[in-house]
């Protein structure tokens, strides 16, 4: 059966606009887009991040849900929608993760500096420079917008510098009581056996003796082996006359025995 040619051409101009008005809902769809918008979404709830830029955060929400109220309706409207949101989600992060970085790294300073205070860089240097290291992981994860392996390796330093302090100080209690102990044993020793504390002993640390040839003669005589003569006799075997009968007193040959009454 043979259509007239009239009619052929009617049905096909209808179908040529039928097809040109019908939209396919999967051409163009802003799938990127909104898998970003979902993530972005997603670790500012989990890091609370909104609370440092509201606003943004706001306006980043009424974006993303336009961008599904057009999705697979509008796809080109949609992905417009997603790519705003996106933008403000990611202000939001930005910001987000530079107060929480200050935060860190407010938590990070005394706890280095506490243990720098205590040389726990010499003490238990390999704690102190595990510590450091995982500091520099967290500075460069956080230039990256990482805060996932920021937030990770900030935790790590701070309880490395931490350990570093403790490992120290024990070392240093030690040796602290080691020290008493020892000195406790030597006055233990020196009361048993009844040791005098010399003169050396209570000399200050940088005073050194003086060598016995070198030490200066008595100021009331002179010298050490130099001897004046009585300033009364004149002379040390000179034997002055009684000062009561002006006579010299008699040889011991002469005097009369003790017993013998006068």
């Amino acid at each position: 059966m043979k259509y007239p040619v009239g009619i052929v051409s009617l049905f096909l101009a209808f179908f040529l606009i039928f097809s040109c008005n019908t939209v396919d809902p999967l051409k163009d769809l802003p799938e990127t887009e909104y898998q970003q918008a979902q993530d972005y979404r997603a670790r500012i709830e989990k890091w609370q991040f909104a609370q440092y830029d509201q606003d943004d955060f706001d306006k980043g929400e009424t974006a993303f849900q336009a961008g599904e109220a057009n999705y697979k309706k509008d796809n080109l409207a949609s992905k417009a929608s997603f790519v705003e949101a996106n933008d403000r989600y990611h202000e939001v992060i930005r910001r987000g993760i530079a107060a929480r970085r200050k935060m860190s790294e407010d938590e990070i300073a005394p706890l280095k500096e506490r243990a720098v205070s205590i040389k726990a860089d010499k003490a238990a240097p390999e704690e102190f420079q595990q510590a450091g290291e995982a500091h520099e992981k967290a500075v460069t994860a956080a230039n990256e917008e990482n805060w996932e392996d920021a937030n990770a390796a900030y935790t790590e330093a701070k309880q490395k510098y931490e350990l570093a302090y403790a490992t120290a100080k024990e070392k240093k209690d030690k040796a602290d009581s080691r020290y008493t102990e020892t000195n406790q044993e030597i006055e233990n020793l020196k009361d048993l056996f009844g040791m005098p504390d010399t003169d050396q002993d209570n000399m200050a640390p940088d005073e050194e003796p003086k060598p016995e040839d070198e030490m200066l003669p008595d100021d009331n005589t002179g010298g050490e082996d130099e001897m004046l003569p009585d300033d009364n006799t004149g002379g040390e075997d000179e034997m002055l006359p009684d000062d009561n009968t002006g006579d010299e007193l008699p040889p011991e040959d002469e005097m009369p025995p003790e017993d013998e009454e006068i």
